[in-house]
């Protein structure tokens, strides 16, 4: 099923998409994700739950959510009360460059979440943070022209950044995220590549022929940005996305394949030592915390163009590289024109 929503306002350009979206209409499971961008979701009001990098949430009306690139999330809206959200996807050229890694000092990096889990970037009760007046004003840009509009939109952001930098000490990183460089362009395409095919085998050689970059240097990236090896790296965004398919109601041995591992020995075992439970105890608690079973389509995966798709008729996970054009996977249709979104933050 192809879920609808009312778009109030969007703007878009290479760099971001800001988006205030409406809907009266459940979603049928978790829709899953990643993308190459950080991303501020607001929950202005709804009944939903929230999932990012395998941790479930209850989105509580006011919620605020700071998310990482490159890590998986995604919502399942659970009935047809009004739901109501801002989301905010963008690169670090929307900032002014000297101000760039001050403000993003409080948007997680992907080291961040694998050091600190998810918990610090869910704001609970974020009315009290100012930030919904910000994000109200993104209706007046309607009023403005095109050009006017995109001169406006960096403003708007570093407006809600400075607001969390100020009201939120404990998100900030320890150290400045870096601006534009060599290495962080380097490491945007790695993790990339390594998302996009987590089915497939993944080795340090084929990753280094793949980005171009040498083994040595992926290694010390990886070392120095994300306080891991490469190959324990594909392992934790793999585990993970098992994870989120068995709470979508995959079996162990699907989640296994669908997630690349060879055998399932392996998988139960990189499982285990990643989570603390067995596949099957995940299963079974997410079959008894959830009040009503997911709907959820059986995996029939394909991994092709860049983008995980269903070969069936709902969609279950996707990969997205360009925030304007949107295609909807179970039809291959380019969504940006006819304002209508069926992905999460979309």
């Amino acid at each position: 099923m192809r879920e609808v929503w009312f778009i109030k306002y969007e703007v878009r350009s290479r760099n971001y998409s800001l988006v205030h979206n409406t809907s009266h209409r459940p979603t049928d499971h978790f829709l899953i994700h990643s993308h190459a961008f950080y991303e501020f979701y607001y929950c202005v009001e709804g009944d939903l739950r929230y999932i990012y990098n395998g941790t479930e949430y209850t989105v509580q009306p006011h919620t605020a959510i700071l998310l990482a690139q490159n890590v998986f999330h995604g919502l399942h809206v659970l009935s047809d009360a009004p739901y109501e959200r801002y989301t905010f996807h963008f690169t670090e050229e929307v900032i002014s460059p000297d101000r760039r890694g001050f403000l993003l000092r409080c948007m997680p990096t992907e080291k961040d979440i694998l050091l600190k889990g998810t918990d610090p970037y869910v704001i609970f009760h974020a009315d009290s943070l100012g930030l919904l007046p910000l994000l109200n004003s993104v209706n007046h840009l309607s009023m403005m022209d095109a050009a006017q509009a995109d001169r406006m939109v960096p403003v708007i952001l570093e407006a809600i950044l400075g607001q969390l930098v100020l009201n939120r000490s404990e998100l900030l990183s320890a150290e400045e995220i870096d601006t534009v460089s060599v290495n962080r362009h380097d490491l945007d395409a790695v993790l990339s590549y390594i998302n996009r095919n987590l089915s497939s085998r993944i080795s340090l050689e084929n990753l280094s022929r793949e980005v171009h970059v040498s083994k040595s240097k992926l290694n010390n990236l990886f070392h120095e940005k994300m306080n891991t090896t490469v190959m324990e790296y594909v392992t934790r965004q793999r585990i993970a996305y098992a994870r989120q398919l068995l709470i979508n109601g995959f079996s162990a041995a699907q989640a296994a394949s669908a997630s690349g591992f060879g055998d399932y020995t392996s998988f139960y075992r990189a499982y285990v030592k990643q989570t603390g439970n067995s596949p099957s105890e995940d299963k079974s608690a997410v079959s008894h915390h959830v009040e009503s079973p997911y709907s959820f389509p059986q995996p029939a995966l394909e991994f092709g163009r860049g983008n995980f798709h269903s070969l069936l008729n709902d969609e279950n996970v996707i990969t997205l590289t360009d925030p304007v054009d949107v295609i909807d996977p179970s039809v291959g249709e380019d969504l940006s024109a006819d304002r209508i979104l069926d992905v999460d933050g979309r």
